[in-house]
């Protein structure tokens, strides 16, 4: 290959980066809550909603359990059921950390060295739902204490996903076990 070719493929690659990068969607910064108290977030939360993510293409009954660490770290086991309600179970064991001393922005990793953003967009007063996104928002879950919540409940939080510029049109309704 010639001097001259590698010239236009690499104006060719730039061109594209630039015009991906000029493209791309631009979005305020994602808020997060004041402060969220980890003691109080431990424990179980069940997936109400989430946006498409592939670890968890057709999965089913998928359960969050966060547990502090000894060093300050959060334990995050997530488990599903694939495929149906009463397919296989698989779990995996992650761990995550506070970015900031609020405590509502996270880091999260199930396999080093890649971690992603967790951050604690809203949270009910008594912990009782959580609003979860990155900065992207492609990713973003609806959590609740328990496996269902109101149909009432779901439409104001699917509303404040939809405030802070998800498109709540790819939004998946998550079945669970009960």
């Amino acid at each position: 290959m010639c001097i001259r070719d590698r010239s236009i493929i690499s104006a060719v690659a730039l061109a594209g980066l630039v015009t991906f990068f000029a493209l791309r969607k631009k979005y305020e910064p994602l808020q997060t809550v004041d402060y969220v108290d980890l003691n109080r977030y431990q424990g179980t939360w069940y997936e109400i909603a989430r946006m498409p993510f592939f670890p968890e293409n057709d999965a089913y009954c998928v359960t969050a359990q966060y547990s502090l660490t000894n060093n300050g770290q959060v334990q995050v086991i997530n488990t599903k059921r694939q495929g149906s309600k009463v397919g296989p179970q698989s779990s995996s064991i992650g761990k995550a950390w506070p970015t900031d001393a609020t405590n509502s922005k996270l880091k999260v990793q199930f396999q080093w060295p890649f971690s992603g953003d967790y951050y604690i967009v809203d949270l009910d007063k008594d912990y009782q739902w959580a609003i979860i996104g990155a900065p992207s928002r492609r990713l973003g879950w609806i959590l609740a204490r328990k496996p269902q919540i109101s149909p009432s409940l779901l439409e104001k939080l699917v509303s404040k996903m939809e405030d802070v510029n998800y498109d709540v049109s790819e939004l998946i309704l998550s079945e669970q076990c009960i």
